[in-house]
């Protein structure tokens, strides 16, 4: 049996990984190159053949994130119409993932789990409702608002977009006049003209891994020990990140329109991995600190 009627058996493809290196390794790299190839447009002309099959999607877009085809896969859900069933499908890898500490893996799932959610800037003319967000607060707009501001002032917000702050702080003065903390739904078509742009991912910013994440400049296994052996187990860490991870970190907050959460109090905003709130620096984090603090983390609690 070949790989190929292996998948059609199976469901999914079973590609062999080339060990060796030099010119015998790169052409078996070429052959599974077109192998994946194949068992891809397998999948597409299943999709084809029943563009209503949810599964038949899933699978194609599986094989798609797995080997970082991130905007094909998108494009493949987006298509899809099933709406929540394709949200808790993502939900799920991206839970399993985490899980068994497969972070890249993760990352990806989040990437695709996000954008399918809520999606890049919409016209008006091509949305007839939002899709199910959190309540509008005027302290959420006027952090959008100023967040727009300082986008348009980088050069990363063009004129498609029209002042959306000015826009947003009309939206928002008009809820102070009615209470302070009013929190008022989406859907209402009074907010018609937020529904293209309020919680959607506008602009994310590309944030790659750095060297190192953790700094070197404080002691783990003392920070272990105090946490763990000195009630009530807390410990304050100075200059917790290197100073490239910090700062890299800090533009990814400042740029990235990925602050949805707003359930706080006093105007707090949150921000969550499946939302948006994803980039391999965080990733690249969270795995130096299972490394570096295996007795509070290591593989003992799961992420989430």
């Amino acid at each position: 049996m070949s790989k190929l009627d292996d998948l059609s058996a199976h469901g999914q493809p079973q590609i062999e990984q080339g060990t060796g290196a030099g010119p015998a390794s790169a052409a078996i790299g070429c052959e599974e190159d077109a192998e994946l190839e194949e068992v891809i447009e397998l999948h597409r002309q299943s999709v084809q053949r029943d563009p209503n099959c949810a599964e038949s999607r899933k699978l194609l877009a599986d094989l798609l994130i797995v080997h970082s085809r991130l905007d094909e896969a998108i494009g493949v859900l987006d298509q899809s119409g099933k709406g929540r069933l394709i949200l808790d499908w993502l939900h799920d890898k991206l839970t399993v993932a985490m899980r068994e500490t497969d972070l890249t893996l993760a990352g990806k799932f989040a990437r695709v789990l996000a954008d399918v959610q809520w999606g890049r800037a919409m016209t008006p003319q091509s949305i007839e409702k939002p899709s199910p967000s959190f309540p509008v607060t005027a302290a959420k707009l006027r952090h959008d608002a100023d967040q727009f501001d300082f986008l348009a002032s980088r050069g990363i917000l063009d004129s498609e977009h029209g002042d959306l702050s000015a826009q947003y702080r009309a939206v928002a003065e008009m809820l102070d006049a009615r209470s302070r903390d009013a929190r008022i739904p989406l859907e209402n078509d009074e907010f018609r003209a937020l529904w293209p742009t309020y919680n959607r991912l506008l602009h994310i910013r590309p944030t790659p891994r750095v060297s190192r994440a953790i700094s070197n400049h404080w002691d783990a296994q003392a920070v272990e020990a105090q946490y763990l052996d000195v009630p009530p187990g807390i410990v304050v860490i100075d200059e917790f990140l290197t100073r490239a991870a910090l700062q890299e970190l800090r533009e990814f907050c400042l740029e990235s329109t990925v602050w949805f959460a707003n359930r706080y109090g006093h105007g707090r905003l949150g921000a969550f991995i499946q939302d948006g709130f994803s980039c391999p620096l965080l990733l690249q984090i969270a795995e130096e600190l299972r490394a570096v603090l295996p007795r509070v983390i290591g593989n003992r609690y799961p992420l989430r």
